[in-house]
């Protein structure tokens, strides 16, 4: 919290929020429409939840917990402040990753959030372009933050034998998995 602070020294009114419960959704949009005069220029779906773990060994429940975040918590987001953005004729932006389009092994299911979300945002624009609401989806890359970390395998995992390689991976080194990707490419 020590960087909400900083933005709240600044003058900053800073909101905690958990997209993944309504009720906070709620209380966060009730706030805005007293303190913003019933108008929104701006909606920013950033929230996101990222797990890195082979398809074969994630828990149903982590998925649920990421759709929940990543897709079901910006479609209330919308839901809820699409009122006040239609007062402001505002913009909604949407932060999706390129790992939409783009699979990465081990994350398969954070791949299937944000298709999710760019296909829910793509969809917004369209519905929304009439009512003069503009809605933008970023497919953002590889960024620098705390999500990021190496695969979690589970103990009996049928990837245990690669973790070693799978952790230099997450830490930004391709090594042999690259060589083994380029012979597999090439294997027809």
């Amino acid at each position: 919290m020590s960087k909400m602070k900083v933005l709240e020294s600044s003058g900053i009114e800073c909101l905690q929020l958990d997209v993944a419960n309504a009720d906070s959704i709620t209380k966060v949009i009730q706030f805005l429409e007293r303190a913003c005069l019933g108008k929104l220029d701006i909606l920013v779906n950033n929230a996101g939840l990222w797990l890195e773990t082979p398809a074969l060994d994630i828990e149903m429940s982590m998925i649920k917990a990421m759709f929940e975040v990543n897709v079901f918590g910006p479609m209330e987001m919308v839901r809820q402040c699409t009122p006040l953005l239609f007062k402001a004729k505002g913009s909604i932006v949407n932060i999706s990753s390129i790992l939409a389009i783009m699979p990465y092994p081990m994350t398969s299911a954070y791949n299937a959030s944000k298709a999710a979300l760019a296909q829910y945002s793509e969809t917004l624009r369209l519905e929304l372009e009439p009512l003069d609401i503009r809605v933008l989806t970023i497919m953002s890359g590889q960024v620098s933050n705390n999500l990021v970390r190496a695969p979690r395998l589970n103990e009996g995992s049928i990837y245990k034998s690669l973790e070693p390689m799978l952790v230099q991976r997450a830490r930004g080194y391709a090594g042999p998995l690259k060589s083994w990707v380029i012979a597999y490419a090439m294997s027809g």
